[in-house]
């Protein structure tokens, strides 16, 4: 995904939960690299239209870990690590 797309896809899912928290709880970093551990919370009250879901109304809390990549003073690279079967289910979305 281009830095468009991630952008767009970002602001996309923080408009599909407008009552969003997002709680870094430990961040460190090492050489090159910044860890960041935390929750996001919010009502998903919006419809998240690249995942072609409807809002549910339902809560959600959900852990994350993101890494990023630093060359001179850049971001170049990120990735981001969450729980897909934890966030389907929690907004009833996973099968019964």
């Amino acid at each position: 995904m281009n830095k468009t797309a991630t952008i767009a896809a970002f602001k996309e899912f923080w408009r599909s939960f407008s009552d969003v928290k997002l709680t870094t709880t430990s961040q460190w970093a090492a050489g090159d690299y910044v860890v960041a551990v935390g929750v996001v919370e919010g009502t998903n009250d919006g419809d998240l239209t690249m995942m072609n879901l409807k809002a549910t109304n339902k809560r959600l809390s959900l852990p994350y870990a993101e890494i990023s990549k630093f060359k001179n003073g850049k971001l170049v690279a990120n990735w981001l690590f969450y729980d897909g079967l934890g966030f389907t289910s929690q907004l009833g979305l996973g099968r019964e």
